[in-house]
């Protein structure tokens, strides 16, 4: 009966040391997002290698229990990581006017491509809605199930012009399932690749080399946020730019 006596104690006083835990780490997270303003301000990485050793090395000498130290340094590396990403967010924040802007964040790829700039969005899906209301006004609906191969074009047709062949990998209704980065991004709950600390890993090499703007797509949204990100993809989108032709050209 003591021992159930002493573990209610014992579960009670750590209620009081998470709440206590959970106090300074809100207190932390805002100077975090202090930090985070004077970084996008002086064009400031938001990656500090120097500075999170430091930090690990302070957490090291203050622990009193030797037995606790590894536990203290995986903490503390957790601590550091959400705290980068509070950062990263506070840097790539867009401001008010990209809320009015036709490209929003759900059209960023976690890659740093645009889906209204690849050809399919641009050119496919557009070309499959005219192609479909111009057989229906002709009256193929009626007659396709006569024609080879009609009866399971004309649902694909269909499906292309009402609802699109691809909303975006973010979405999860479109892009490639398999691909390493989309599952990479998710796993890591990074909001972009450009946000990542290992960016560009060796995931980006092929990409880099079919896709010649990535890279330094990745940097100017790294470095200058949303907003401006979002207008580069909505002049390439006005001047009719697609990645598939972009990569046509360097063949």
């Amino acid at each position: 009966m003591n021992g159930k006596n002493n573990l209610v104690e014992l579960r009670g006083e750590i209620d009081v040391i998470d709440r206590e835990l959970v106090a300074l780490f809100e207190r932390r997270m805002d100077v975090v997002s202090r930090i985070g303003e004077i970084k996008k301000a002086d064009g400031v990485a938001v990656l500090d290698e120097a500075r999170e050793t430091r930090v690990l090395e302070n957490a090291k000498s203050a622990v009193a229990a030797a037995e606790n130290r590894p536990e203290v340094v995986t903490f503390m590396r957790k601590i550091m990581e959400l705290s980068k990403i509070r950062q990263r967010t506070r840097a790539s924040a867009a401001p008010e006017s990209s809320a009015q802007s036709g490209i929003d964040k759900s059209q960023a790829c976690y890659c740093g491509l645009c889906c209204e700039n690849c050809a399919v969005k641009a050119k496919v899906e557009p070309a499959a809605k005219t192609l479909y209301s111009e057989m229906k006004k002709a009256g193929f609906e009626n007659v396709i199930d006569h024609i080879p191969g009609g009866a399971g074009f004309w649902p694909f047709l269909k499906s292309m012009a009402e609802d699109g062949v691809c909303v975006s990998c973010r979405e999860g209704r479109g892009g490639n399932p398999a691909c390493e980065i989309r599952i990479c991004a998710k796993e890591k709950n990074v909001e972009m690749c450009a946000f990542c600390d290992t960016f560009p890993c060796d995931k980006f090499d092929i990409m880099f080399k079919n896709h010649p703007n990535l890279e330094q797509d990745n940097f100017l949204l790294f470095s200058k946020g949303w907003d401006a990100w979002m207008k580069l993809q909505e002049k390439r989108r006005a001047d009719g730019f697609t990645y598939q032709d972009a990569k046509a050209e360097l063949s």
